[in-house]
């Protein structure tokens, strides 16, 4: 059986992937606070019995935590925050979350 067109799909499933992500990171880049996110593509290999096929894969996603910038925006209610893995927490009757 010819894989080529399976091999083909694959990789255009990866370009379409990496486009979507793209273009929400391009929709939200002048939201504050945003956090692109950045894909992970590896191969996948299948040895066959006559041939080694190669298929793309995308098996994650993660968000880049570089810090922006912070500016004042004068308004009392927005906060902001910085140093290494800087989140906030709330108290919650379940706990700190």
């Amino acid at each position: 059986m010819d894989n080529s067109i399976y091999i083909t799909l694959s990789r255009q499933l990866g370009v379409f992937r990496d486009l979507e992500v793209t273009a929400n990171n391009i929709a939200n880049m002048n939201t504050p606070g945003y956090q692109a996110e950045k894909l992970m593509f590896s191969d996948y290999l299948v040895q066959d019995k006559k041939q080694k096929d190669a298929y793309a894969n995308d098996p994650t996603s993660w968000r880049d935590t570089t810090p922006g910038s912070i500016r004042s925006t004068g308004n009392p209610f927005d906060l902001a925050i910085s140093g290494p893995n800087a989140y906030f927490q709330i108290q919650t009757p379940l706990g700190v979350r």
